[in-house]
C-alpha cells in the first residue's frame, strides 16, 4: 500500500514548519559541535515550540513527536531500526553535549540544549524538554530572532552547512557581516582541524557555501581578509533567494526527500 495522499500533506506540511532561535544564541554563545542529524532532530523540535501565554510558562515547556514521522519529515526510512535508534541517540546527544552560556556581567553557566528526554520504546515516541536557562532563547522572549524554514536545511550534507548556515541566516536582513577567521573555526567545530586555510577552504567552508546556495533559500559568497600572508577574518555576503527560486529549491528538496515514502510503504 502506497502512502497516503494525506500522511503526504502532513509530511510536506511539517517540512514548512519554521524554527525561531534567538540571533544571540546563535552569533554570541558557542552551541556544541553538533553532527548533521543532531541538527535536524534540534531544529525539527524547535519548530514544534510555540510561545506561552506569559514567562511563568517558560519552566514547563516539553514537546512530544513520533520518531516515525519524524523520519518521513527528514527523509529517512521510517522502516529502519538503525535510523530509530540513531533519532534517539541524537535527542539523547542534544541533552548530553554542554556548552557555556553567557549570563552577563562576566557570569557563565553550563547548559545543554534539551534538560530531559523520554522515550517510548512500545510507541516510537519521545518526549523532550527544553533546559531552562535557554528557553528564553527560543519562546520569542528575547527580541531579534532568526527564522529558519525546515525545507531548507534538511539536505544539508554536514554540521558545517548547518552551522554556517545558522549563522549567515541570523544575519540576513543586514546582507553582509565579518567574522574572525579563529572564531568561525571555533563556531563550526574545527579548530584543531584542518590549519591551513586552503585546507579549510577545500574541506570545510566551499562545500558548506555549495550546500546552502544549492539548498537553502539563500545565497552567499565570501572573501578572506588577510593581514600578510595569514588570513584574519572572513566577509560573508548574504543574498535572499526570489520567491521563485525559493519555490524551486523547496519543492526539489521535498522531491528528492519523499523518495522513501513509497518504500517503505509498498
Amino acid at each position: 500500500m502506497k502512502t497516503s495522499g494525506d500522511k503526504i500533506i502532513r509530511i510536506h506540511k511539517a517540512r514548512e514548519y519554521r524554527a525561531v532561535v534567538s540571533n544571540k544564541l546563535i552569533q554570541d554563545a558557542l552551541l556544541p559541535q553538533l553532527t548533521s542529524l543532531e541538527y535536524r532532530v534540534f531544529l525539527y523540535i524547535l519548530s514544534l515550540v510555540k510561545p506561552p501565554k506569559d514567562a511563568s510558562d517558560i519552566q514547563a515547556v516539553e514537546y512530544n513527536f513520533n520518531i516515525g514521522e519524524l523520519c518521513d519529515v527528514l527523509g529517512l526510512c521510517s522502516a529502519s531500526g538503525k535510523n530509530y535508534n540513531s533519532i534517539r541517540k541524537a535527542a539523547k546527544n542534544l541533552r548530553d553535549k554542554s556548552f557555556w552560556l553567557d549570563k552577563g556581567n562576566e557570569n557563565y553557566v553550563t547548559v545543554s540544549i534539551l534538560a530531559k528526554v523520554w522515550a517510548s520504546r512500545a510507541s516510537g515516541n519521545i518526549r523532550v524538554k527544553f533546559d531552562e536557562d535557554i528557553t528564553p532563547y527560543i519562546l520569542n522572549l528575547i527580541e531579534n530572532t532568526t527564522r529558519i524554514t525546515l525545507i531548507y536545511t534538511l539536505r544539508m550534507s554536514s554540521s558545517y552547512s548547518f552551522g554556517l548556515y545558522l549563522l549567515c541566516r541570523s544575519y540576513a536582513g543586514i546582507y553582509n557581516f565579518s567574522i574572525d577567521y579563529a572564531s568561525l573555526r571555533k563556531k563550526l567545530g574545527c579548530s584543531t582541524k584542518y590549519p591551513y586555510f586552503c585546507d579549510f577552504e577545500k574541506r570545510v567552508l566551499n562545500p558548506a557555501m555549495n550546500d546552502i546556495n544549492t539548498y537553502s533559500d539563500i545565497i552567499i559568497t565570501c572573501s578572506a581578509h588577510r593581514d600578510g600572508y595569514s588570513v584574519s577574518s572572513l566577509n560573508f555576503s548574504i543574498k535572499e533567494k526570489k520567491s521563485l527560486e525559493k519555490y524551486q529549491t523547496a519543492a526539489a528538496n521535498s522531491t528528492a526527500l519523499d523518495v522513501h515514502l513509497d518504500l517503505h510503504n509498498a
